[in-house]
């Protein structure tokens, strides 16, 4: 039988920074708490802390990859790709307004 860990369910607590969250029940399997703690150990994060930063990359590199996907079918598109460079071309002009860079 596996055991899974779990996080208490919904209880305000006041973190270590000061901050308030949410505690949420997470059931994780022992391999991801292993590398949960593993992690936290290796950064001196709480688990919390290495947790938040952890969905926080996850979600950031989804966005990414959604961004570089829909450039990807914007650039397929012959006419879109078209369109694109031509309001880029207009939008480089501006930066020709004789003001210096700051």
């Amino acid at each position: 039988m596996r055991i899974m860990y779990a996080i208490l369910a919904y209880k305000e607590c006041r973190l270590p920074c000061g901050r308030t969250a949410m505690a949420v029940t997470v059931r994780l399997q022992p391999e991801t708490h292993k590398a949960l703690k593993e992690t936290a150990s290796l950064t001196g994060e709480s688990i919390q802390e290495a947790l938040d930063k952890a969905v926080q990359e996850r979600r950031r590199r989804l966005y990414l990859e959604g961004l570089s996907a829909d450039y990807a079918a914007l650039r397929a598109d012959p006419k879109a790709s078209a369109d694109l460079d031509k309001e880029s071309a207009l939008w480089e002009r501006t930066s020709n307004d004789a003001l210096e860079d700051a």
